[in-house]
């Protein structure tokens, strides 16, 4: 409904624009689909975000709302934590997790370790299952993690035990993933209204976010 209300001052996507640079393919695929303008951050080839009102932000200034948000959330219901371990995406680069570092310390927030997904995916699932591993580290056993998600394809190859987990190997794939069939489905049906009621809904914001939502169910 915020969004809603406000659809070129909600800010979306903050994970695919930290530390993005500005000149590349994927900036210009995510600025046609964006209600929110990006622009280049002086002194950098990196990307920011500017709203109505012509104030521009970091990435990381978002991302650091967003922690401390979380964090409020946790005081609420009385919940005290001193020091988190957080999961990142496996292509991320050592820029855009320094980035992701630098947000959490905007926030003051403690981060133990920042842990890739598929590791993280891979400790839960031998806990969830420990009885099919092997309980000694030397006589792990090799699996194969795929994650499948928003904006990423991600493939792992892992060595497991009870008392273990090694990735081996991790491959992703940033062209392949959820948000990818949403918009190939979505020009579909765009121009399939375009050709039988002779409207063009792109140049409403409003009735684009109503379309996308539409299409995601």
């Amino acid at each position: 409904q915020q969004q809603m209300m406000n659809v070129s001052g909600t800010i979306t996507h903050i994970k695919e624009l930290i530390g993005l640079n500005y000149n590349s393919q994927e900036r210009e695929n995510l600025s046609q689909k964006l209600p929110f303008k990006l622009v280049p951050l002086e002194g950098s080839n990196l990307t920011g975000i500017q709203l109505e009102n012509e104030k521009i932000f970091y990435p990381e200034q978002i991302l650091a709302y967003l922690f401390k948000c979380c964090f409020d959330i946790l005081k609420m219901k009385d919940k005290t934590i001193d020091q988190i371990v957080l999961t990142v995406s496996p292509w991320m680069n050592e820029n855009q997790r320094q980035i992701i570092l630098d947000a959490a310390s905007i926030a003051n927030i403690k981060i133990a370790s920042l842990l890739d997904s598929t590791t993280a995916a891979a400790i839960s699932y031998v806990k969830i299952h420990d009885s099919r591993f092997p309980s000694q580290k030397e006589d792990s056993t090799n699996a194969v993690l795929i994650d499948f998600g928003d904006v990423s394809f991600n493939v792992s190859v892992a060595k497991l035990s009870q008392k273990s987990v090694e990735i081996l190997s991790c491959v992703s794939d940033k062209t392949i993933g959820g948000s990818y069939f949403t918009d190939l489905l979505q020009e579909y049906l765009l121009t399939k209204v375009e050709e039988k009621y002779e409207i063009n809904p792109r140049n409403n914001k409003r009735a684009m976010l109503r379309f996308n939502q539409a299409v995601e169910k």
